[in-house]
């Protein structure tokens, strides 16, 4: 067994700990994966304009096994084994305020996407876009507002 010394030691360890880091941080959608997923909801008629939406973007999650069954009957929320890299989650609030807000997030957003206080929700759209294939799959967008 080679000895490293007290340097090459410090440098083995400054290395696994770069790498211990990179598992650490959690994925989040890109700025170009974002703009394709944008351009894909403005041309659905129930999103249109995207002016005054404000929009989440996260890695749609994937599971181990039976993980969201076992969570259903244990009456949790399932454990994530890892992202889909190629599936976007999109959840869209539509405010009365002025202007959009896009923001690139981990996982879903906690209680709906994100709005400013005082904001009136008008309406609310959900959903997935597939990177390799251009899918956008609306799971729910509310109706035009009156």
């Amino acid at each position: 067994m080679r000895h490293f010394g007290k340097w090459g030691c410090l440098l083995l360890s400054a290395i696994g700990l770069v790498l211990a880091g990179c598992g650490v941080r959690e994925a989040r959608p890109s700025e170009l994966e974002m703009d394709r997923a944008d351009a894909a909801l403005q041309a659905e008629p129930c999103i249109g304009e995207l002016v005054d939406w404000h929009r989440s973007y996260y890695y749609h999650a994937k599971y181990f096994g039976d993980e969201v069954e076992k969570a259903a009957k244990e009456d949790r929320s399932p454990r994530a084994s890892g992202h889909l890299r190629h599936i976007l989650g999109f959840e869209l609030l539509h405010t009365q305020s002025d202007g959009e807000q896009r923001i690139s997030l981990t996982s879903p957003p906690r209680g709906g996407a994100a709005a400013s206080d005082g904001d009136r929700i008008v309406r609310r759209a959900a959903g997935t876009f597939n990177l390799r294939t251009g899918d956008l799959d609306m799971a729910h967008c509310d109706a035009e507002a009156r």
